[in-house]
């Protein structure tokens, strides 16, 4: 869009301005007279606010009871390696910096390992005999 859509003046352009965080219109008309601004989208934060809650208080609980036992495992076993005692701070910051990844951008499980096979697939085991007159 180089013209203003309202009376067709320049515009000044700030889209290179808002992407590096600036607060303002994206464009804007150059006539002050005019006034005519189009504003950035509403950021993602302002959308999740207008659709409710994150959490329910119940599943709040449940991820920060998995985060204190994963916390409390892992600060084990390092105190343990490193023979240094930690603390109930160590502990619960350590719980903490778990729930602030999972509340950015979420979790989610391992996948399960691949289903070892008995036996090799028949089409490998006939490519293999084929294959028995190489010389490596």
């Amino acid at each position: 869009m180089t013209e203003c859509p309202k009376c067709g003046g320049e515009l000044y352009d700030n889209a290179a301005k808002v992407a590096g965080g600036w607060k303002g219109p994206l464009l804007k008309c150059k006539d002050a007279a005019c006034g005519w601004v189009k504003w950035p989208p509403k950021s993602a934060a302002k959308a999740a606010a207008a659709r409710g809650a994150k959490w329910t208080w119940s599943s709040l609980s449940r991820t920060y009871e998995r985060c204190l036992l994963l916390a409390e495992k892992h600060v084990g076993e390092s105190s343990k390696r490193t023979k240094v005692v930690f603390t109930m701070s160590d502990l619960l910051a350590s719980a903490a910096t778990l729930l602030i990844a999972v509340d950015r951008g979420g979790m989610q499980e391992a996948a399960p390992p691949p289903a070892k096979l008995d036996e090799p697939p028949p089409a490998l085991v006939a490519a293999a005999q084929e294959d028995d007159d190489l010389p490596f």
